[in-house]
């Protein structure tokens, strides 16, 4: 597991240099394909599907999560921050699981090597069962 963590921070690397454009990507995708996680979060709530990608409080909020996913990535203990950012709701976990599958598809398409990314997402799991618990 701790080969994992080296590996997903390797990974991190290139998302902690763009947050912004990680951030707006994965959160216009994320509700794109799930439209139903738009509502929760209520400062983008009313942004219409073509204005998602580009938009600039999409992308910040995008790059705040990512910022609070980085920290818990880096070892911090406390999942408040990220879960406020997803919406205080039950489904908090579920936005996560969906952010994080979101994310992937974004690294991989930025070209991320498949096997830093199983790395990565076995890192991600247990994060968020962490959270879960």
């Amino acid at each position: 597991m701790m080969s994992d963590c080296y590996i997903a921070l390797e990974c991190w690397e290139a998302v902690e240099l763009d947050y912004a454009g990680y951030g707006g990507k994965v959160l216009a995708r994320l509700f794109k394909k799930h439209q139903n996680t738009q509502m929760h979060f209520p400062n983008l709530v009313g942004i219409p599907e073509y204005d998602l990608e580009g938009n600039g409080k999409v992308s910040a909020h995008g790059a705040a999560v990512l910022k609070e996913l980085g920290r818990l990535l880096r070892g911090a203990k406390n999942a408040t921050a990220l879960i406020e950012l997803l919406g205080r709701h039950p489904c908090a976990v579920k936005i996560l699981k969906l952010f994080i599958a979101v994310l992937v598809e974004v690294m991989t398409e930025k070209g991320h090597p498949r096997y830093k990314l199983r790395a990565f997402e076995r890192v991600m799991v247990d994060i968020i069962a962490n959270i879960d618990d």
